[in-house]
């Protein structure tokens, strides 16, 4: 069922797969990313406590 799924959404999307050595690169960046937005979050409620 989940496989169907995904089919549809790569056909509604127009997505492709990706294989081991890509979701090793998107990995790290979707980390860092969300480490950035983290780092950002925290220093703007410090500002705003302050």
């Amino acid at each position: 069922m989940l496989i169907a799924q995904m089919d549809g959404f790569q056909r509604i999307l127009g997505t492709t797969e990706i294989d081991a050595r890509q979701f090793g690169w998107a990995l790290p960046a979707a980390l860092a990313l969300l480490l950035v937005w983290e780092l950002g979050r925290f220093t703007a409620r410090r500002a705003k406590a302050a």
